[in-house]
């Protein structure tokens, strides 16, 4: 913990709903548990999520069979949302319930369905605690995805819709992720970057702005069970430890610049938990910590209280 706070000034908690309920109704809280407790003994704030994420492999087996079935998937998301809301009612205030619904994973849901889907969890959440603020989150904002010829809603016309709707969203979360498919974006550089945070800011919501890229080519079969794999590093050739480093001190730097952007969140914490982006951790498989950390360390050192 007095490693963790050197670094950063706050915790976000994600939830992946294929460990948690591997077979319907049965749920295994072994490793949400003990990090809700840890995070919120700290008195650092907390954010839980995502809940829902659409990235190959996140959902349950026994509920991907129903691939296409929007009904049945919306209930099944429901249902997980509601429990997860009220198995930590009072001790994480702030919740990122959907990610990855604008992307192209959809499940065999077609993008008008999956900004539907996103409504009704978004209304779910909603009617279990007035109390509670909700973070809709976006991947790949700069819309990669629409080079495929079925996807036709924008990110930021995804997020638009749905904030024009009256759904509680109390704020964006945009992942600015590269070097991997399909999920994180095509590399960008630090001006593309600033247009899309602007770009997103007239929502006149807050940002809040996850953060990946690999530290290596080495294999990840925790990303590669989710479908993820490693294309391209932050600078030229393959991907290093120093290079990670010197994106994420550019690319954080720049986002904290930005009045509407009220955090930066790196993804993930370490290579040996369960994560998305692969070789993104701030800790290698052995857990020792790569360069990005000193980094973070000294961004908050200098500019964070």
């Amino acid at each position: 913990m007095t490693d963790y706070r050197k670094a950063f000034n706050a915790f976000r908690i994600p939830f992946q709903w294929c460990d948690i309920e591997r077979s319907e109704a049965n749920y295994d809280w072994s490793y949400s548990d003990p990090l809700v407790a840890s995070a919120v003994a700290s008195g650092l704030p907390v954010t839980g999520g995502p809940i829902i994420d659409l990235a190959p492999g996140m959902i349950p087996t026994w509920a991907a069979g129903w691939q296409g079935d929007l009904p049945t998937l919306a209930a099944f998301m429901c249902d997980f949302v509601e429990t997860v809301l009220n198995r930590y009612r009072g001790k994480i205030k702030r919740w990122q319930i959907c990610a990855g619904f604008n992307h192209n994973d959809g499940y065999g849901l077609s993008d008008d369905d999956r900004l539907r889907l996103a409504a009704r969890i978004l209304d779910a959440a909603a009617n279990v605690d007035p109390d509670l603020e909700f973070i809709l989150g976006i991947a790949q904002p700069w819309g990669d995805y629409l080079a495929s010829e079925d996807q036709t809603i924008p990110p930021f016309q995804f997020a638009d819709d749905l904030v024009r709707n009256g759904l509680r969203i109390g704020a964006v979360d945009l992942e600015i992720a590269m070097g991997s498919q399909p999920r994180a974006s095509w590399t960008r550089d630090l001006l593309e970057t600033c247009r899309i945070l602007d770009l997103f800011g007239l929502l006149g919501l807050p940002l809040e702005v996850t953060m990946s890229v690999p530290s290596s080519t080495a294999a990840d079969p925790a990303a590669a069970s989710l479908g993820q794999s490693i294309t391209a590093g932050p600078g030229s050739g393959p991907p290093t430890p120093q290079q990670q480093a010197e994106w994420a001190a550019g690319f954080a730097s720049l986002a904290m610049c930005k009045p509407h952007v009220r955090s930066v969140i790196w993804s993930p914490w370490s290579d040996a938990d369960p994560h998305t982006f692969p070789n993104g951790g701030l800790l290698d498989l052995q857990g020792k910590f790569k360069p990005i950390f000193q980094r973070f360390s000294a961004l908050r050192s200098d500019h964070l209280a």
